[in-house]
């Protein structure tokens, strides 16, 4: 009985990795942002294509447009996360990229050792490069959750045509004055709705304003801000002796945050430790022009004007590998 069961799974997991081999599917359902991070990680190290540059940062990264990135770029941004676990993943990984593009925004934040070893857990590591259906990306509910949707949707359309046609069938004799009452109930009820609505909107707008506030305008920790400075100094160290270039960038976050106390503290001290002479910056660009959908995000649109700005500034540097950028 045990070896039948064994030999199922075994058969189960073949064929399933031979038909993600074949289909190669794209399109899955993510369920979490640590699922979204952790698909983000693998696909870079367990990616074949040749990366020559490489982002890391936080949340704020995420919305550089993916569709405007030259083939040879990789965004290893991890929202809830920063800059030291994409670093840490690169310095692990075999392949070393000719330039790293590291977001400063918030470089004081701590890395996260756990989701490391999850990337890099023993056997596991090498067993998913094997069979990639033990990737997270890969995983069932991931692939046929979405597959499930559309042939909801298809029933639910289905169901819907069937309904209407049958009220069509239907005499109804509808009294005036209860129409006109009902008519009333539903716009009070929209209403309040509505008012529920904004309240609920205008609460969180508050609570992530001064959330933000509250951040920027207090000076970092010294012990906290040094050890940062050191962790990102050894790193530095690290991949320029890998003979990796470095360059620093700032993503535009509300015009208000942009020169506040921590703004400007990060900017003086990565200023005295990683002079120009030795780190490319691609200084903030004028924030007035950008939009947030929450203080520190850029929107849609905003993200695609960054990506621009950003990949304008890469072009101008005397760096061989953006001389032939396309934006």
């Amino acid at each position: 009985m045990i070896k039948k069961t064994l030999v199922s799974a075994l058969a189960i997991i073949v064929l399933y990795n031979f038909f993600i081999y074949i289909v190669k599917p794209k399109k899955n359902l993510i369920q979490s942002m640590e699922q979204t991070n952790i698909i983000r990680a693998q696909e870079y190290v367990y990616n074949e294509k040749k990366i020559n540059s490489v982002i890391v940062g936080s949340s704020l990264s995420s919305f550089i447009n993916p569709d405007m990135l030259p083939g040879d770029f990789y965004n290893l941004s991890f929202p809830g996360m920063g800059i030291y676990d994409g670093l840490e993943i690169i310095k692990k990984n075999d392949k070393m990229p000719k330039t790293i593009l590291v977001e400063i925004n918030y470089f004081v934040r701590e890395s996260h050792p756990n989701f490391i070893n999850t990337i890099y857990k023993p056997i596991f590591y090498d067993l998913k490069a094997i069979l990639p259906a033990f990737q997270e990306k890969y995983q069932p509910m991931s692939l046929f959750i979405p597959l499930w949707d559309k042939l909801a949707l298809i029933l639910k359309k289905f169901r819907d045509i069937i309904i209407s046609k049958l009220k069509k069938n239907e005499i109804e004799t509808k009294n005036e004055i209860g129409e006109k009452n009902r008519s009333a109930d539903k716009k009070e009820n929209v209403q309040n709705a509505s008012e529920t609505i904004t309240n609920n909107k205008l609460r969180k707008f508050h609570e992530d304003l001064k959330k933000q506030w509250d951040w920027y305008y207090i000076a970092p920790k010294t012990e906290a801000f040094d050890s940062s400075l050191n962790k990102l100094k050894n790193y530095i160290d690290y991949f320029e002796n890998k003979g990796v270039r470095i360059v620093f960038f700032e993503v535009p976050v509300y015009k208000e945050f942009c020169h506040a106390l921590f703004s400007n503290s990060i900017r003086n001290e990565l200023d005295k430790i990683f002079p120009p002479e030795r780190i490319r910056y691609i200084k903030q660009p004028n924030c007035e022009k950008y939009r947030t959908t929450d203080w520190i995000h850029l929107d849609f649109e905003s993200g695609k004007k960054f990506t621009g700005y950003f990949l304008k500034e890469l072009k101008e540097f005397d760096l061989k590998p953006f001389q032939n950028l396309n934006f």
